[in-house]
């Protein structure tokens, strides 16, 4: 749900050079964003050596604009926020956690979709938004995707993948008998094909 509003940033800058600071589990996904020229991830307590290097670049290499895209309160993120050198550090305002930040929009709504979110982002910033996310691949990302494809075999109908989301984190997503009636629905209309994405351990029916 970030792409979107990193696609804007490069269409508002198109000149700017946009680094995309992550912790490990987005090391693999950061290069998947459209718009992002590097990624710099910030290692967990122990990778001190590495999170020393990501802050002296953050200190060493001035930015014109930071953009903190965490909406929720993070002592991380306000470290980030504080060692770059930037003249504009635009956030949410945290009640009381962003002081590091010069502009600050109005806290997030409980129900507020993070997109919407992010598009308030790119409104401070007069950058064209276009909610929908999309990511780019690689070749062999394309060539993976087409073996995955054929694996399933001759079929008519329209292919329909469904992703339930981290089968691990319960109290954050749709509960699993949901997911069975949507997929149940879809077979029910006819002409549909419907495929379950799941991650590693969760490939068990």
């Amino acid at each position: 749900v970030s792409t979107p509003l990193l696609r804007a940033l490069k269409a508002r800058f198109p000149d700017a050079a946009i680094r995309l600071v992550t912790g490990e589990a987005g090391r693999e996904a950061g290069p998947l964003c459209p718009g992002v020229d590097r990624t710099l991830v910030l290692g967990r307590a122990w990778a001190a050596a590495d999170n020393a290097r990501l802050a002296l670049e953050l200190l060493r290499r001035g930015s014109d604009l930071l953009i903190d895209m965490n909406s929720a309160p993070s002592r991380s993120g306000a470290a980030l926020a504080w060692l770059a050198s930037a003249r504009v550090k635009l956030g949410f305002d945290k009640r009381g956690a962003s002081a590091v930040l010069t502009h600050r929009l109005p806290p997030p709504g409980e129900a507020e979709h993070m997109l919407d979110r992010y598009g308030r982002v790119a409104a401070a910033l007069r950058a064209p938004y276009d909610p929908v996310p999309r990511v780019r691949w690689t070749p062999e990302d394309e060539a993976a995707a087409r073996r995955a494809l054929s694996a399933l075999g001759p079929g008519e109908g329209l292919l329909v993948a469904v992703h339930p989301g981290n089968f691990g984190k319960f109290d954050n997503r749709w509960p699993e008998d949901r997911f069975v009636e949507v997929l149940k629905r879809l077979k029910a209309r006819g002409g549909v094909r419907p495929v379950l994405l799941t991650g590693p351990g969760e490939e068990r029916p």
